[in-house]
């Protein structure tokens, strides 16, 4: 006999039965016995099989073979024939059993239907089956049966079993795990659902391949992961993955617990073994039915301590908020389900409420938030308790009151899935307050004061059946509203919002243009030049160069006598002509090449490079060596230096500022002076009305792009541009900031690394130009699917927007939304509109929020002084959107966004009856600051006068306070996982910690001010994007924290940052690895952006 098992049972499996004995004599009992039986595949399975079967030999392989040894029902059932596929097709076909192909990535699959919800995997393979039964995972799972009943079992898998023993074909573990290294948390599955013992030779195995797991995909760890928890007994699979120390490739934050100790009273272990406790509890509540979320909120309930605690283990402050926060990191790492990250999150976040949840507004909140997974909480909260001592009998008589007082609440209402406490409708607070929806902001105001009456039920100050006194409170509230005018701004907003339509055209096609065509618009700005300084010009003997630029535009330049021929863009000879036309320095004259010396000479050093004045004589000082008297000497450090001979040019000189990374250049008369800019700004106005009148046409696009299969994705470039204003980029400068190690992105060059989907929820978070980090969400469900897409078959390090091998830059994606806008040729709606419309918009907002706030008026903006310190306070918020730092990268540059992309009218309000430009109602030869205007503003905003924003302030504050960055937060308003009662705030900027989302900076503070100074900065530098502080040892000379998913430990010294390695250990010093693993060279310095502000808007 061959290893085709015979036995005298054949086809027939054990099964323990109970059955009844009745004696002659004696009492009736009932006894165990084993009975031989078929494996309990359905009946008509059985029978089909065997039909199929005497045309094309098949054979039962893996989980549904070993499933019916153990008497279990196959859940599902596999077969395999060594017959071709054709022979399959025909089989199927003749047995008039419906089937479908497996498609181009199995092409060896057929799936029959059998109805019934029964579904059969038939594969068609080559050679024998031993052959094709040594490739499976585990001798239990390499098994095979015939459909007679014939059991093939060549590796003693049904020996193993019966001995709870897991071990692979031939014991050649390392071969099986080489080949798919997702084996070993398979192994770890099996090991606790069929309660079985590993063998030695697969543990040896595991400790020489289990660093194959780092390379795997997340998304196969995180479903394996979640099979595990959904084991017969997850803990001994979890002290498996322990054991063999497989557990940090799954998440290292579980890694970190492990060895934790507790020194609180009442905790006998340390957090991973308090944790198993926990879970084993309630496996034996749930095995029934067991429940992913609430089995994962158990095992990350205590994931918070680790970073939180103090410097012996006995405070963990905010732990639960602070556990929230990794668990949801953790678990979408993993891609596990938004909805289950959603559940898990609050469960971590709330399991001790139960316990401190004091008034109604607590019990309220956590309703709230739970609702129907109030009995989650209730099961982590009570295996939080078991688990601390270990003890199942552990006091719960607080989770049980808490669950009493949560029934006595009012049920909750909710309305297109927004929860609605109030105790009057919409309709109720129309009739009582006599507002209008439709007039003077009235929705606006009634959604408000129905919010108001939410927040009121939470806080248990009234009850949801109370509207008498709802209506008192909701007159009270309304009473301080400070009425807003709706035509505040009207006759601005009308160009936004294309109410009118004046100076935009149609032609026969619907094509849309305007009063004046691009070149049009460029030959009247050149003309208005010219009446406003060529006579001047000539009185200083300078002569005029004609060229026309690679846009066709002539345009004139002026030299001085003499320099004609060296001119850039007027080469003699016709090739370098017209490569010089391509650079940024048309007009102008390269200092070395033409006045033989270099603006970085040592020579210079003290006198610099004066730019031409109209005060200064040409004929007697030499402006470019630094002895002119007038003009304005250039910054140092000045690379590839470019100078104009014109004192009216629109750049007295453009160069390379390499120690900011960007281009350097300095704007003269022809860009500042106010005609000029406002034919630009005119022509922006035309440009932002058409945008809004074809907006419709553009997003109906958008969206079919955003739900095909394939999105174009130039419209999810612009769909991101449209909602952010974020720049576009060009690739290039990408690549070659890459290439110098500084790296800098815009939208274009996106990795998916730098943005994440959650829901309709867009989170974005990149280095963008000098070194500043951008971050942001957006929420857009079309957008977000469309990215979802595009996004699934990326890595992390992948391009999002790389399509077929194609990189799109600004004029691809400018060509791209002009076609569907159906812009009409010679004019443009540039990329830089949704810029020039997100920054006008914004700046809007604020000053329509600003007038309501003054009670309707402006009036006390008085001087010149008084104007521009009001502009930067209204343009700030637009600044730091649209990414616009100073040179050194310290503060947001209200300058270049105010004089470039906010349009100027927008500064007014509605004095009696009629909107009034600001520009037009103060003293313009006064720049100084009125005290009139000092004292309302300090009354106001607390600032008597603009104060500078710092760029990490803004940047940071704004992008993780819970409300703009966190997605799942929705509306809720206690931000309790992002530290709410942070006192220190002054000490932290100090300390360089406001550089850290407020939840992550740690306490107690014992990283002394030599260290916090610079380490962070030192940790930019390096490459690292976005760190978040974990954890620290006692003498802050090391420092835990998170990057890109990724766990590091750097080491501090007192001059900064020595060196950092990745960390897989709990974060204690002697834990740290000494190799280092990651070795950064990336600073996040933005390359010069040559895609800069266009000359002619």
């Amino acid at each position: 006999m061959t290893w085709f098992e015979k036995q005298g049972r054949e086809g027939l499996v054990p099964k323990k039965i109970t059955e009844t004995v009745r004696p002659k004599q004696g009492q009736t009992y009932e006894r165990l016995t084993t009975v031989y039986v078929k494996p309990e595949v359905p009946e008509f399975v059985n029978d089909w099989l065997k039909n199929f079967d005497s045309q094309v030999p098949v054979y039962l392989v893996g989980g549904s073979v070993r499933d019916s040894i153990l008497g279990k029902a196959p859940k599902d059932i596999d077969v395999i024939t060594f017959k071709p596929k054709e022979d399959i097709e025909t089989r199927l076909k003749t047995s008039d059993t419906k089937f479908y192909q497996g498609g181009k990535n199995l092409p060896n699959l057929v799936t029959a239907n059998l109805g019934n919800n029964q579904l059969i995997d038939i594969i068609s393979v080559d050679g024998d089956i031993e052959n094709e039964l040594v490739r499976r995972d585990f001798t239990i799972n390499a098994m095979a049966q015939r459909p007679d009943g014939e059991i093939i079992d060549p590796f003693g898998g049904r020996q193993d079993l019966k001995n709870g023993i897991l071990k692979s074909p031939k014991g050649d573990s390392d071969k099986v795990f080489s080949e798919d290294p997702i084996r070993m948390l398979r192994a770890a599955r099996f090991i606790g659902d069929l309660n079985l013992k590993p063998d030695n030779s697969l543990t040896d195995s595991l400790k020489k391949q289990k660093d194959l797991l780092a390379d795997m995909p997340k998304e196969r760890i995180g479903m394996e992961f979640g099979r595990i928890l959904y084991s017969k007994d997850p803990v001994s699979a979890l002290k498996f993955l322990k054991e063999n120390d497989l557990l940090k490739y799954i998440d290292p934050a579980l890694q970190r617990t492990v060895g934790f100790v507790q020194n609180l009273e009442g905790h006998d272990y340390d957090t991973w073994n308090h944790t198993l406790k926990s879970l084993e509890h309630h496996i034996t509540k749930d095995k029934d039915k067991p429940d992913l979320a609430t089995r994962l909120g158990i095992l990350y309930h205590n994931v918070g301590k680790p970073p939180a605690s103090n410097s012996n283990n006995s405070d963990f402050k905010n732990y639960e908020n602070i556990g929230a926060q990794i668990v949801e990191e953790s678990l979408n790492n993993l891609r596990f389900p938004s909805d289950i990250v959603d559940v898990v999150r609050k469960l971590v976040q709330h399991h001790t409420s139960p316990r401190t949840a004091e008034t109604e507004g607590d019990h309220r909140r956590v309703q709230l938030k739970l609702r129907e997974n109030l009995n989650k909480l209730n099961f982590v909260a009570t295996a939080h308790e078991v688990g601390k001592e270990g003890n199942i009998n552990a006091n719960t008589d607080h989770i049980v009151s808490f669950q009493d007082r949560i029934d006595k609440l009012d049920p909750i209402d909710v309305e297109n899935d927004r929860v609605n406490l109030s105790p009057l409708t919409g309709k109720e607070i129309m009739d009582e307050l006599d507002i209008v929806p439709n007039r003077k902001g009235g929705g606006e105001r009634i959604g408000k004061i129905k919010d108001f009456l939410n927040q009121l039920v939470i806080e248990g100050e009234l009850k949801q059946s109370d509207k008498k006194g709802a209506i008192n409170r909701a007159r009270q509230y309304h009473s301080t509203f400070t009425q807003k005018s709706n035509s505040l701004l009207k006759s601005w907003l009308n160009i936004l919002k294309a109410e009118k339509d004046e100076g935009l055209k149609f032609d026969a096609d619907n094509n849309i243009s305007w009063e004046v065509d691009k070149k049009a618009h460029a030959e009247t700005i050149e003309n208005k030049k010219s009446d406003l300084f060529d006579a001047e010009r000539t009185k200083q003997g300078l002569v005029p160069v004609k060229i026309t630029g690679v846009d066709g535009i002539r345009r004139t330049y002026w030299c001085r006598p003499g320099f004609e021929d060296k001119m850039i863009g007027n080469n003699p000879n016709p090739q370098l002509r017209e490569q010089e036309k391509k650079t940024p320095y048309v007009g102008m004259f390269n200092l070395k090449d033409t006045h033989g010396h270099d603006s970085l000479d040592p020579k210079f050093k003290d006198k610099g490079v004066r730019l031409a004045h109209p005060e200064d004589n040409h004929d007697t000082h030499k402006h470019f060596t630094g002895e002119g008297k007038k003009g304005g000497i250039l910054p140092a450090g000045i690379h590839e230096l470019h100078i104009s001979h014109d004192p009216y040019a629109e750049f007295g000189h453009k160069g390379k500022n390499k120690a900011i990374g960007r281009l350097s250049r300095s704007q003269g008369p022809g860009y500042t002076h106010p005609e000029i800019k406002e034919l630009k700004d005119s022509q922006k106005e035309y440009r932002m009305k058409a945008l809004r009148k074809q907006a419709s046409i553009l997003n109906t696009e958008l969206d079919t792009q955003y739900n095909s299969d394939k999105p174009d994705v130039r419209a999810l470039i612009t769909g991101i541009m449209m909602e952010t204003g974020l720049r576009i980029g060009n690739p290039k400068d990408t690549f070659d900031s890459i290439k110098k190690g500084k790296e800098s992105y815009a939208t274009a060059t996106f990795k998916k690394k730098h943005i994440s989907v959650t829901g309709d929820t867009i989170k974005y978070n990149f280095p963008g130009k000098q070194e500043t980090i951008q971050s942001g969400t957006i929420k857009n469900a079309g957008l977000a699917k469309g990215l979802e897409t595009v996004l699934k078959n990326k890595e992390e390090d992948d391009y999002v927007f790389e399509q077929d091998g194609k990189f799109y830059d600004e004029g691809d994606v400018q060509k791209y939304h002009n076609a569907i806008m159906k812009v009409k040729d010679g004019y443009v709606i540039k990329n830089h509109t949704f810029r020039h419309s997100k920054a006008t918009n914004m700046t809007i907002k604020n000053i329509d929020d600003f007038v309501s706030k003054a009670k309707g008026s402006l009036g006390f903006i008085k001087t010149e002084g008084d104007f521009q310190d009001f502009q930067k306070r209204m343009a700030t918020d637009a600044a730091r959107q649209l990414n616009h730092p100073d040179t050194k990268g310290e503060f947001w540059k209200t300058d270049m966004t105010l004089n470039s992309y906010i349009l100027p009218n927008v500064f007014g309000y509605t004095k009696e009856g009629k909107y009034v430009l600001l520009k037009d109602e103060v003293d313009r030869e006064n720049t100084k600051l009125s005290s009139e205007y000092q004292n309302k503003m300090q009354e106001l905003t607390g600032s008597k006068k603009y104060n500078k924003v710092a760029i990490q302030t803004v940047q940071l504050d704004k992008a993780y306070d819970g409300r703009e960055f966190d997605p799942t937060r929705k509306k809720e308003k206690d931000l309790d996982t992002y530290g709410e009662n942070r006192k220190d705030k002054a000490e932290d900027r100090d300390l360089g910690l406001d550089k850290i989302p407020p939840h992550m900076r740690p306490r107690p503070k014992y990283y002394e001010a030599k260290f916090a100074k610079t380490w962070i900065e030192d940790l930019a530098d390096k490459g690292y994007q976005s760190p978040m502080v974990k954890s620290s040892n006692g003498d802050g000379t090391k420092i835990w924290f998170i990057d890109g998913g990724i766990d590091y430990v750097a080491d501090v010294g007192a001059t900064g940052v020595r060196h950092v390695e990745k960390a897989t250990f709990r974060p204690l010093a002697s834990n740290a690895t000494n190799k280092i693993s990651y070795d950064p060279t990336g600073n996040n310095m933005r390359e010069p952006d040559d895609n800069e502000e266009e000359l002619y808007e």
